[in-house]
């Protein structure tokens, strides 16, 4: 596994706890083992569906070709893909019998031919399984999303095929941010045979879309993609205006007090109170007033992640 994963962190309102569970979580993960990606979709309650071709039967996929909202961009030099059968002879294996995707060339892989994925939806997570028959190095093969490289590792495998082939995976889990596109692409890797199956794209659910997942979300009923917690009590500056002290869990007159008299303040000003800027904008203003009349006699949140203020 490129990164590991970091478990729910159950640790009250200690502040030390909360940087090390939410900056962890706020990145995204690579996995080259399934179960580790599987079980990082679970911990954000994420929908999958995993596409193994085989109610499509054999046919070409031209570039641009959709098949259970994934998009196959791939034209190299003419060459296509397109979905195989195994052969009847056992000279062929796949990780999810009988169909898998290669390309139009026998299934061979070179340098810069690379594949991309577009999901007409948005997705959390997306991996596949990768054959081959040759011998691969680290980094060999890589899946790109957004920048963020899974890299192939060549002792990490997932199985050995009937026909010899070996399995590797790779994975990618972003839970705060929805991508629309992935690329499987080479690193020097030389030619060699290949075969991809069992696809899995996962979306979790993501009530105020902004793109964080319910289950890590700090602030799940108001968009806040920023996932700002100025004063660090797991709940977001967005749905957080209990800022009187000391936090009485009910938005009032004393939160109303301590935002007047922030009011038109920035970070250069000495009535800066970040905690009163509910939408991050670095300026305590009437839009943050506007979030306070909102929440008054209310109670800050609803949070997912554990906070004094939860029911």
């Amino acid at each position: 596994m490129t990164r590991s994963t970091v478990p729910r962190v159950h640790c009250g309102l200690a502040v030390i706890c909360l940087l090390v569970a939410c900056c962890a979580l706020a990145e995204p993960t690579s996995y080259v083992k399934r179960a580790a990606f599987d079980n990082a979709l679970d911990d954000i309650d994420a929908d999958r569906l995993i596409v193994n071709f085989d109610e499509l039967g054999e046919t070409p996929l031209p570039s641009g070709s959709e098949v259970d909202n994934i998009i196959f961009v791939y034209d190299f030099m003419g060459v296509e893909l397109e979905v195989r059968k195994i052969d009847d002879q056992g000279d062929f294996d796949t990780t999810s019998q009988p169909f898998f995707l290669a390309s139009t060339d026998a299934g061979v892989l070179q340098d810069g031919d690379d594949i991309t994925f577009q999901f007409p939806v948005a997705l959390h997570g997306f991996g596949l399984y990768i054959m081959t028959s040759d011998a691969v190095v680290d980094n060999d093969l890589f899946l790109s999303v957004d920048g963020f490289n899974a890299k192939l590792e060549a002792t990490e495998l997932e199985g050995v095929l009937s026909d010899g082939a070996d399995v590797y995976f790779l994975g990618i889990v972003d839970p705060t941010q929805k991508f629309t596109t992935a690329t499987l692409g080479t690193n020097g890797a030389g030619v060699f045979l290949y075969s991809l199956d069992d696809l899995e794209i996962a979306v979790a659910p993501d009530s105020d879309g902004d793109g964080v997942a319910n289950a890590i979300d700090n602030c799940s009923q108001r968009s806040n993609s920023s996932q700002l917690d100025s004063d660090g009590d797991n709940i977001g500056n967005a749905c957080d205006a209990d800022i009187g002290l000391p936090n009485d869990c009910t938005v009032n007159v004393i939160d109303l007090g301590v935002l007047r008299a922030a009011f038109f303040g920035t970070p250069s000003t000495a009535n800066w109170n970040p905690d009163a800027d509910f939408n991050g904008d670095g300026v305590v203003n009437i839009q943050d007033l506007g979030v306070l009349r909102q929440l008054f006699f209310g109670v800050p949140g609803p949070s997912a992640l554990p906070n004094a203020c939860a029911p």
